[in-house]
This record gives C-alpha cells, sequence and structure tokens, in this order.
C-alpha cells in the first residue's frame, strides 16, 4: 500500500486523503482516508516583540500593527489581538495579547508583544 496522501482540508476540521493498493487480482485499488485537525496555529508576532510609535498629542497615539497566524491545514486562520490595531494607545509601554483560532476551532496559546509610544517632538 502506498503512503496516504492528505489534502489540505476537507471540510471543518478533517483532512482527507486517499492511498492506492495493488489488489490481489492485479486491479488498482484506491481507499479514501480522513484524520481529524487537532494542531493549533502559530502566531507570527511584529519583528522584535515590540511596535514603535510618536505619540501625535500629548496623551499618546492610534497605532497600527499587523500580527498574522499560519496553520497546517486553514489557510487563513482568525487572529484576535487585545487591543487591536488601530487603537490609541498612551505613552510609554502596553502589552498586546494575540490568538488564533483555525476552521477545527484549535486555539494557539495567547501570545504577546509590546506597543511603545514616545513623547512628542517638542
Amino acid at each position: 500500500m502506498s503512503p496516504t496522501r492528505f489534502s489540505r482540508s476537507a471540510g471543518r476540521g478533517h483532512h482527507a486523503g486517499w492511498r492506492t493498493a495493488l489488489r490481489r487480482d492485479g486491479a488498482l485499488a484506491v481507499v479514501l482516508v480522513s484524520r481529524p485537525d487537532t494542531t493549533a496555529p502559530v502566531v507570527q508576532l511584529p519583528s522584535g516583540g515590540y511596535v514603535e510609535a510618536q505619540a501625535t498629542s500629548p496623551e499618546g497615539a492610534v497605532v497600527d500593527f499587523t500580527v498574522t497566524a499560519t496553520d497546517d491545514d486553514d489557510l487563513d486562520p482568525l487572529v484576535v489581538c487585545a487591543p487591536p490595531s488601530g487603537s490609541f494607545f498612551p505613552l510609554g509601554g502596553t502589552d498586546v495579547w494575540c490568538t488564533a483560532t483555525d476552521d477545527a476551532g484549535n486555539r494557539s496559546e495567547p501570545v504577546h508583544f509590546t506597543v511603545w509610544v514616545q513623547s512628542p517632538p517638542e
């Protein structure tokens, strides 16, 4: 029997695959198999583990950032960060916590990075 070859996805949380084997009568048999997705996505944080921004007011700044995730089976896992990109951040450092969830409901461990907002220029 040949090794199983799995597709990227066969419906929510499963992978479909196939194996081939030569039957005793010489005919080729194809067997369909399925396995569940049990692996959580991996979150990619901003480079260096922080984002720097210049304050746009004496109180802080609105800061945009990008956090992505990869998954063996889901091409576009849902990434949620708190506070989200585009939020107002006060002067100094603020931790941002992020998780990712794939189509099968597997959730990454929470990870974080720091947004540093520097005082406005004088």
